[in-house]
């Protein structure tokens, strides 16, 4: 079976791909990855779970490799968050 981490295609002998940045496989044998939820981020490939954005930044789209600093004049006090206020 696939790893996690890991899609395969099918065929009689699927070929263990890892996930690219941006997106994670939680569990054995998926056939696709998932993009990690707006407010998370999976910065190497083959994550098995995203990281939710640290404070004083946001992750405003799905599937993003790292999270965006907040702009001047805005702030994020808690992890986790799809935008800055």
């Amino acid at each position: 079976k696939c790893p996690r981490g890991m899609f395969c295609v099918g065929g009689s002998t699927p070929l263990p791909t890892s996930c690219p940045r941006g997106a994670f496989a939680p569990d054995i044998g998926m056939m696709n990855c998932t993009p990690c939820p707006r407010g998370s981020f999976a910065l190497d490939a083959g994550s098995l779970e995203c990281i939710p954005c640290p404070p004083g930044t946001e992750g405003p789209q799905e599937g993003m490799e790292t999270c965006t600093r907040c702009s001047s004049g805005f702030y994020m006090p808690s992890a986790g968050s799809s935008q800055c206020l």
